[in-house]
């Protein structure tokens, strides 16, 4: 198996561990104080939080999904097309933890928050603030992979919470009447911590 192969592996492994390990838990916090809940109630759940018990690989494989979606975007498309991303700002070794305490950061937000007449208004400055920073000391590619994760995030979720369908709910419902605005400033985040994870990826057809 050459190089580049292992890199791809390895990059899905970590960020299947991501989704697993630091995003299902937090869903888990989420739903047992109540900011969000499961509307059915049957084997695949578990605890009185009512928790589907297979999230950890749900979440772990939206996390290989955005990985693989954002890495095949950034080779074929956009590095073609603006040129490889000339790193700046803080390395990996700094900027991953910080990406992990943001997610966290929404999420505790998600919940202290919730009922609060200012939860928009906090839950929106701090995605404003994010995106200025990151516009400011990041690449080009890091802003694009943070609004399009921003964006996609929240209305996949939208699309999820369709009454119709129902699977979850928030308690706080901002966007649209059915999402949090919390949601932004976690994908954003999310979206900086796949790029990082996924920046020195190889080309499929290269030949390492």
């Amino acid at each position: 198996m050459g190089t580049g192969k292992k890199q791809w592996i390895k990059a899905c492994f970590w960020a299947f561990v991501a989704g697993a390990l630091i995003v299902a838990p937090l869903d888990f916090y989420h739903t047992y104080v109540g900011a969000e809940r499961y509307l059915f109630d049957n084997a695949l759940t578990i605890t009185k939080a009512n928790w589907p018990f297979y999230l950890p690989i749900q979440m772990g494989l939206i996390g290989v999904a955005v990985l693989i979606f954002w890495t095949l975007f950034r080779l074929y498309v956009l590095d073609p097309f603006w040129g490889p991303e000339i790193p700046t700002g803080p390395g990996s070794k700094v900027l991953m933890p910080a990406c992990i305490f943001f997610i966290i950061l929404g999420y505790v937000i998600g919940d202290v928050f919730t009922g609060n007449p200012n939860h928009a208004s906090v839950s929106m400055l701090l995605f404003m603030l994010s995106l200025i920073y990151v516009i400011i000391f990041h690449s080009k590619h890091q802003v694009l992979i943070f609004v399009i994760v921003a964006l996609m995030g929240p209305f996949s979720e939208w699309v999820l919470l369709d009454p119709r369908l129902g699977y979850y709910e928030f308690v706080q419902k901002d966007f649209f009447g059915r999402a949090p605005f919390w949601l932004f400033f976690v994908y954003g985040w999310v979206g900086i911590f796949i790029h990082q994870l996924s920046r020195d990826l190889p080309r499929l057809d290269s030949n390492a």
